[in-house]
């Protein structure tokens, strides 16, 4: 027994010490099981989805209550949001200028909305029923409705300008309205389970809501990557080690009732092709053809202050011309009222027809920035200058009208181009060609936009002369050959950010046939005192520093015209005359960029001042 004891007790010392020996392995062990069940746990919180709900007007931010305006896809933010009025959606004016039509055009004065394209102008009175296209009346099913000075235009008319299909869903923190182009492509399909529609593209995201099966969605992408357009939070680290290898593939779609959202692409089916359903197409005017004009347009300005000077037939009368454009209208600027004054001239008119020419006569604005700041601001006035220059074009069959307007303030140039607009319609119904003559392009001229105005005119003649004027800090050429070159690189091919280029084909080249004459006074020293400018024709020019003053002329091939000057004594003063000559040769390589860049044609300042080989120059080249 007592030895027995003693094996008892020594086996009970040698476990004891066994397990005081294994105890900190079963601690370890112990610890190891604690942390990786917590990895577990946290990893399988980590990939799990997120089932939190969260209410879509809170997450975006939405005031509660209000109308909030969707555009592809994004919550966008207006000055004026859209109105409920007599259980339908209205959109402000505002809106349909910044996204759908920059050009609509509301007259606040006359409460009158004008909507212009290449076809139609159509004139809409707030609150009335009937409306006007191309001066016709139409009837509107549902008026513009004004409200504290803003106006607001229905939906069935949206869809019906515009196609663009205007829907709405009420919601009980409020409204969203969103927008269809009906004559894009869309795409639905449902959903083939009870699905989480989320903020974002992952399982991380808040849920919107929870859509049964069978509910249907528009397609907003379905790209493989669809981008997230909240970013509501960043990931953890754990979350963008994982995204990676988390194999959900989201779809961005849009709800029945105007929510967008992300949902699984696993969860959705088929995806359709939306049928369009497009409103009924409004007939096209019918156009008068113009009178053709075969090859490029050759055209020539003709100036004139007074009736009597109606005399084309003492100019050089050559077949190379197309056009002839005489200075007949101006604006009445004792009064601003819109009136035109004329000097028309039915003889003028027949000469020209029986030699095969065109006439567009030119309406300028006599430099003078009020024409537009006084006149075309005001919707009244301007639709008064419209009519009483398609009454000209019916009174005198002319063939055209030539819009030379060069004092048009940055603050007006809207109005410009509103006058364009409206006025090219009409025209075109006439088979009248509106074309509009515009300065090269400048840092202080960007604001007249050629591109826009290129949309609203048969042809844009582009002003490349005037290089270097009486205004210029040195005297230099009127009209380099990089001067012109770069003029018409900048308006074809070079616009300026956020402008359209100007089709070639539209683009008349504008040339000089003038040549400036610098006469500079020295000192004794030889430097310049002062200088003058003179505008002299070609041949008079010539013969002013050749012939009278046995000047030389060299070719400067880097301008692309002859130089010469000469010095004299005159009124007790030592003179110099300067003058870069334009004459045949350096149009030639004008004439060259026509060709270059598939111009419409020329337009010359001004009749009578060219040489007679300028005519045989443009007949071989442009015919």
């Amino acid at each position: 027994m007592e030895y027995k004891d003693r094996q008892t007790r020594g086996s009970y010392n040698k476990g004891k010490k066994r397990a005081v020996r294994y105890l900190p392995l079963i601690i370890m062990a112990a610890v190891f099981i604690f942390l990786g069940t917590g990895i577990i746990v946290v990893f399988i919180n980590t990939i799990a989805p997120n089932s939190e709900q969260a209410d879509y007007f809170e997450f975006h931010g939405l005031e509660s209550g209000a109308l909030h305006m969707m555009f592809e896809g994004e919550i966008i933010t207006l000055d004026h949001p859209p109105i409920i009025h007599n259980g339908d959606i209205y959109l402000p004016v505002s809106f349909v200028e910044e996204f759908i039509d920059e050009w609509i055009f509301w007259d606040a004065p006359t409460r009158r909305l004008t909507i212009t394209d290449e076809y139609f102008v159509i004139r809409i009175d707030a609150g009335e029923n009937t409306y006007y296209v191309n001066a016709i009346p139409e009837t509107l099913a549902t008026p513009i409705y004004y409200r504290d000075g803003i106006a607001y235009i229905p939906r069935d008319f949206l869809w019906s300008q515009y196609n663009a299909e205007v829907n709405f869903a009420e919601h009980a923190e409020g409204y969203l309205v969103w927008i269809n182009h009906a004559a894009d492509i869309h795409f639905s399909a449902d959903t083939t389970t009870s699905s989480p529609l989320r903020f974002e593209p992952h399982r991380w995201s808040p849920v919107i809501e929870s859509l049964p099966g069978n509910t249907p969605l528009n397609i907003l992408s379905f790209d493989e990557e669809v981008e997230s357009h909240l970013h509501s939070r960043e990931f953890s680290r754990l979350e963008s080690l994982m995204e990676g290898s988390i194999n959900d593939t989201f779809v961005r779609v849009r709800t029945e009732t105007g929510l967008i959202g992300y949902i699984l692409e696993d969860n959705i089916g088929s995806i359709n092709a939306l049928t369009a359903i497009l409103p009924p197409v409004r007939p096209l005017p019918v156009h008068i053809p113009a009178r053709p004009i075969d090859g490029k347009v050759i055209m020539v300005w003709d100036m004139m202050e007074y009736q009597f000077q109606n005399t084309p037939w003492t100019k050089n009368d050559h077949h190379a011309i197309d056009v002839i454009s005489p200075q007949w209208f101006r604006f009445n600027r004792e009064t601003y009222s819109g009136e035109l004054l004329s000097i028309a001239c039915m003889d003028y008119m027949a000469w020209a027809h029986s030699r095969g020419y065109h006439i567009w006569p030119k309406l300028f604005d006599s430099e003078d920035g009020d024409v537009t700041g006084l006149i075309l601001s005001n919707q009244e006035r301007r639709e008064f200058v419209i009519a009483q220059i398609l009454d000209y074009i019916d009174t005198y069959n002319l063939d055209g009208i030539n819009i030379d307007f060069e004092r048009v303030r940055q603050v007006d140039i809207r109005y410009f181009h509103q006058f364009l607009r409206e006025l090219w319609p009409p025209m075109r119904e006439r088979g009248a060609i509106l074309s509009a003559a515009v300065f090269v392009p400048a840092a202080w001229s960007l604001y007249y936009d050629r591109g826009a105005i290129a949309q609203t005119v048969d042809f844009v003649a582009v002003m490349t002369y005037d290089e270097h004027t009486i205004h210029s800090p040195e005297p230099g050429p009127n009209a380099s050959i990089d001067f012109v070159t770069t003029a018409v690189q900048n308006m074809v091919l070079n616009p300026p950010p956020g402008q359209l280029p100007v089709p070639p084909e539209r683009l008349l080249l504008g040339v000089p046939f003038y040549t400036r004459v610098w006469i500079e006074t020295l000192n004794d020293d030889g430097s310049v005192e002062s200088f003058r400018v003179r505008s002299l024709g070609m041949n008079f020019a010539r013969r002013m520093f050749e012939t009278d003053n046995g000047a030389v002329f060299e070719w400067q091939e880097d301008i692309g015209k002859y130089y010469a000057e000469f010095e004299i004594f005159e009124d007790g003063r030592m003179r110099r005359y300067r003058t870069w000559l334009e004459d045949d040769r350096s149009m030639a390589k004008k004439v060259e960029l026509v060709h270059r860049y598939n111009l419409g044609g020329v337009a010359a300042w001004v009749w009578g001042l060219e040489k007679e080989e300028i005519w045989e120059l443009f007949y071989n080249e442009l015919r």
